[in-house]
C-alpha cells in the first residue's frame, strides 16, 4: 500500500486529471496480486466502491452513494474516486493497482480546478477541522482489504445486493459518453456482471466500464 501527500499528476479515468493538493485529501494505492487473470476480474472496481462506501459510512457520512463504475456521491456531489489499473495476463497472474482517491478538506482553490460538483468530508461534517488522513487510511483498509480477498474467493456475487442498494444511478435518466458518441437513456441498475443496464430508444443496453462515462441528465 502506498499513501502519497499529493500527486503531481494524479488521474482518473479517461485520463482525466484528479486535483491532488498537498496534505489536503487521501490519495491511496493498493496492490493486489491476483492468480485469477485480469479476465476474471470485471466488477472489482464495483467490489472497492463498495469498500470505500463502508468506510464512508463508518465515518458517519450517511447519505453517501455509489455511482457506476466507481464514483462515491453525497447528493450530487463526488467525494471519492476510484482507478484500477490491471497489468498481466488475460488469463494468468496479473497485477492489480487500486488507486483510491477521498476528498478529506478541499482546498477552495484547488477546488475550482474540478470539472463537476464535489465535496469533501469535513464540509459534510461541518466540523472546524478536517478528519485525520491516517485514521481514515487505517479505516478504509480494513475494508478494502477482506473486500479483495472476498472478491478473489467469491466473486462479484456476494457484493451485488449491495451495490445495488446503494446505487444513486438507477431510475435516472443518464448521458453515456462513449468514444464514438453519446447514448441517452434511463439506468436501470447492473446486471449479474456488474455491467450498466440503461433503456435506450434502441431497447434495453448493456454497457462495460470500459471507456464508458456516465453522466446524470439534468
Amino acid at each position: 500500500m502506498c499513501l502519497a501527500e499529493m500527486q503531481s499528476a494524479g488521474r482518473g479515468r479517461r485520463g482525466r486529471r484528479w486535483v491532488s493538493p498537498f496534505a489536503a485529501n487521501l490519495y491511496l494505492s493498493l496492490l493486489w496480486r491476483s492468480t485469477v487473470g485480469a479476465v476474471a476480474l470485471g466488477g472489482i472496481s464495483l467490489v472497492a466502491g463498495i469498500a470505500v462506501l463502508r468506510c464512508l459510512r463508518a465515518q458517519g457520512v450517511e447519505k453517501a452513494g455509489l455511482k457506476w463504475p466507481n464514483d462515491i456521491l453525497a447528493g450530487d456531489a463526488k467525494l471519492a474516486g476510484i482507478l484500477i489499473d490491471v497489468v498481466g495476463e488475460s488469463s494468468g497472474p496479473c497485477a492489480v493497482i487500486l488507486g483510491v482517491g477521498i476528498n478529506v478538506s478541499m482546498p477552495p482553490l484547488a477546488g475550482e480546478d474540478i470539472e463537476q460538483c464535489w465535496t469533501d468530508l469535513q464540509r459534510l461534517s461541518g466540523a472546524e477541522t478536517a478528519p485525520s488522513r491516517n485514521q481514515l487510511a487505517a479505516a478504509l483498509l480494513e475494508q478494502l482489504l477482506p473486500a479483495v480477498a472476498e472478491f478473489e474467493a467469491a466473486g462479484l456475487q456476494p457484493f451485488l445486493e449491495e451495490w445495488r442498494r446503494h446505487d444513486v444511478v438507477a431510475g435516472c435518466p443518464v448521458d453515456l459518453h462513449l468514444p464514438n458518441g453519446t447514448i441517452s437513456g434511463t439506468a436501470c441498475g447492473i446486471d449479474d456482471g456488474g455491467a450498466l443496464l440503461v433503456d435506450t430508444a434502441n431497447g434495453r443496453q448493456r454497457f462495460a466500464s470500459g471507456e464508458v462515462s456516465v453522466r446524470i441528465a439534468s
